[in-house]
């Protein structure tokens, strides 16, 4: 169970800091001390903030309108037992809002004591109360002189502070201004927003553990530490809830939020939304940081639900974008020092993305999912930036740092098949595409959809690259398409390729078809069986047969269907062919090309007649299932059937094939020539010397040529040679069959 720190209630770690320096000095009224912004501050200019603060904070409760004290359940959310904690509460909150937002407005709440039955009364501004708090009573015996350490701290530690009875009564409670009337949604609502930051808070102390270690024994650096303030719900018995969570003073700064924003130049809150998404495994990002000094609220958690475990499975929320939200932060991120001591990868950027600075602020949900673009990157000044109209093409060779030989990829993923939509170990290569599919959108800029700017175009195609080398199927068929010569105007229709990038469309295209996608089939036996790409070799062709095999049997497949992701937990381009499906294959026809194949080009390997057979019958039962390929089906059966009605020749060696000789006649034909070869040492001597008076009779140009042609031996009864046959004596049916 995570309990408020006592930091919560306690002054920030920089001001303490500033203290115990200007306590420590010999002449405190007289020495200045500097802080972290640069300013030069007297202890007693630092005892005035503290004395002004107070009395704001007592101002600001001093207009409590209190209402009508009401019974309630305080339900706290344990992350580690996956459990609510749950006690009754009397509380009074405030009739009128004192703050809101862009989802919820901010209600003042006192909580009554249940044993008093009473309230803390709003302290008097004009009262002095010195209180110790919580400090121990050894730094209490140091002494009240302001000059000295204890006693400085102290006092400035009172006066920051309400009394430690009041302040721990004293709470902001939070709704929603538009659905809170729906009573069962605005109850789902502020049990998530618990969650939520309830696993925020899990992520800080896994963060400050994380930087502690790194840190230890570095005496030149000390852990900057983060925390989030622990919320509970507020369950009213006429119905209403409330989020609420401990009431802090002072001023609160944004950092970053959902949307791909950064506000500032802080490096903690940005690390930590990294860290947060690494240390999760690429399963969720908490974003939208927002607080006094480093003390958190309200943050916003992008995640995948499918990944999530207990009941933050069901802790979705409409302002959690998952993979758009994830690519929309690692876009608008730089690598810093932070990053580099915790030891967290780098996300790569292209290089236009690095020259340029980052996005101070972002747009809203709503303008971004209307494509409202969230950075001009045209506000770049530099070579290589100039606007590409629809009708101008970028090289896709021209974008820097990228090796588009086939040679040079390593496609080789050996990813067992999984049961969810998009494997964990896939979730960085769907947010590049995703931030490739911004750009075609336009969501990164606010030119219009038909004018990218080269720089845009160079960083698509490099996000679009680095998702293809992780194995993203989505990434491998688009970056195909690309370096194909075939339209793709519905991805990136300024990029064009040559020749020399064939190969690596055939590359990726193969490598996306042994990952099973069911387009990249029937793509590649296409580009194969039609010889596109690639030479119509044995190999090629025993590629495209199994190719068409397996797309026949995936596209045949009536199994269970898998459940269709959530549109949050998937690349936006995810399940998209880029015109690959286009390859006009059916599963019949695609089992009937490639027994064709079996039958003929691949017939000189083992078994090749028996695997045609066997893809004719599945052809015909594919054909069977639709009553308008009857005729089809039943061609496709006869053709599986042949072996029945004639026998295939028995598979022989290439010599044997070259010396074997068949020669069939009909009738009295074959009569008349076994006469005619009697008189040779062998059948094929008799062709021979037929061929050669063939040939004798064709030169008219030679009419007693043949008196000079060699002659075959002949044989007689008592073996001895005979003389040589004259054209006359061949006969005249014999001539005819030779043509």
């Amino acid at each position: 169970m995570y309990l408020p720190a006592a930091r919560h209630f306690e002054i920030s770690e920089q001001t303490r800091s500033l203290l115990k320096h200007a306590a420590s000095t010999t002449s405190v009224s007289s020495e200045k001390v500097v802080s972290e912004d640069g300013k030069k501050l007297k202890p007693s200019a630092v005892l005035e903030h503290a004395k002004e603060a107070r009395r704001r904070i007592r101002e600001m409760w001093s207009s409590f309108e209190v209402g009508e004290r009401q019974i309630g359940t305080k339900r706290i959310f344990d992350i580690e037992q996956d459990d609510w904690l749950e006690e009754r509460i009397l509380v009074e909150i405030d009739a009128k809002s004192f703050g809101q937002g862009a989802i919820r407005e901010c209600f003042r709440m006192k909580e009554v004591n249940m044993q008093e039955r009473s309230v803390p009364q709003s302290p008097n501004p004009d009262q002095e109360v010195v209180s110790f708090g919580d400090i121990s009573p050894s730094a209490r015996s140091v002494g009240s002189d302001e000059g000295s350490e204890g006693g400085f701290f102290l006092v400035a530690n009172s006066l920051l502070e309400m009394r430690h009875s009041e302040r721990r009564r004293l709470y902001v409670a939070k709704r929603s201004m538009q659905d809170f009337q729906d009573l069962d949604q605005h109850r789902h609502d502020c049990s998530v927003d618990v969650m939520h930051q309830a696993m925020a808070k899990h992520y800080a102390e896994l963060y400050n553990q994380s930087l502690r270690t790194k840190l230890q024994g570095d005496s030149g650096h000390f852990p900057h530490l983060i925390d989030f303030l622990l919320t509970h719900m507020i369950e009213l018995e006429d119905g209403r809830t409330f989020g609420a969570e401990a009431f802090l003073f002072g001023n609160y700064i944004k950092h970053n939020n959902n949307s791909g924003g950064t506000m500032g130049a802080k490096k903690t809150p940005q690390t930590f939304s990294y860290f947060t998404f690494v240390k999760s495994g690429r399963s969720l990002m908490v974003v939208d940081i927002q607080g006094i000094d480093d003390i958190y609220t309200d943050p916003v958690i992008h995640f995948l639900p499918c990944h999530a475990s207990g009941s933050f499975r069901k802790a979705d929320s409409s302002v959690n974008l998952g993979i758009r939200g994830f690519a929309l932060f690692l876009w608008s991120h730089r690598y810093n020092d932070v990053d580099r001591t915790l030891g967290l990868p780098v996300f790569a950027l292209a290089r236009s993305e690095l020259e340029t600075p980052v996005p101070e602020q972002g747009t809203c949900i709503r303008d971004l999912n209307a494509g409202v673009g969230v950075w001009d990157l045209t506000s770049r000044s530099g070579h290589g930036n100039s606007n590409v109209g629809s009708s101008d093409k970028v090289l896709l060779s021209s974008a820097p740092d990228l090796d588009l030989r086939a040679s040079s990829w390593d496609l080789s993923f050996n990813r067992p098949k999984s049961s969810v939509a998009l494997p964990l170990d896939l979730v960085e290569a769907a947010c590049h595409m995703e931030i490739a599919a911004m750009y075609h959108e336009g969501r990164l800029s606010p030119n219009a959809a038909s004018l990218r700017t080269r720089a845009e175009l160079e960083a698509a195609i490099f996000h679009t690259a680095e998702a293809a080398k992780q194995g993203l199927p989505e990434a491998l068929l688009a970056l195909a398409r690309l370096a194909s010569d075939m339209d793709h105007s519905d991805f990136l229709p300024q990029v064009s390729s040559t020749d020399a990038e064939r190969p690596l469309c055939l590359a990726l295209l193969k490598t996306a078809s042994n990952l099973g996608v069911l387009a990249a089939h029937g793509a590649v036996a296409r580009l194969l069986v039609d010889g596109v790409y690639s030479d119509k070799t044995e190999e090629a062709l025993l590629v495209a047969a199994n190719c068409l095999e397996k797309y026949a049997s995936d596209a045949s497949e009536t199994g269970t269907v898998p459940p269709e992701p959530l549109k949050h937990e998937v690349c936006c381009r995810h399940g998209c062919s880029f015109g690959w499906d286009a390859h006009g294959w059916e599963p019949h026809s695609a089992y009937a090309r490639a027994a064709e194949l079996y039958e003929h080009e691949l017939r000189s390997r083992p078994g090749s007649w028996a695997k045609s057979r066997e893809l004719w019958s599945l052809a015909a039962e594919c054909a069977l299932e639709d009553p308008r390929l009857a005729k089809q089906a039943m061609r496709y059966t006869e053709k599986a059937e042949q072996e029945e009605l004639e026998e295939a020749p028995a598979p022989c060696d290439e010599a044997d094939r070259q010396d074997a000789l068949v020669l069939r006649l009909q009738g009295d034909l074959q009569e008349r020539f076994q006469k005619f070869a009697a008189a040779f040492t062998s059948a094929e001597d008799a062709l021979e010397r037929l061929l050669q008076l063939a040939e004798l009779a064709a030169n008219t140009a030679a009419p007693d040529a043949s008196e000079d042609l060699p002659t075959a031996p002949l044989k007689d009864a008592g073996g001895s040679s005979a003389a040589p046959l004259k054209e006359a004596e061949v006969d005249e049916d014999i001539w005819a069959l030779l043509g």
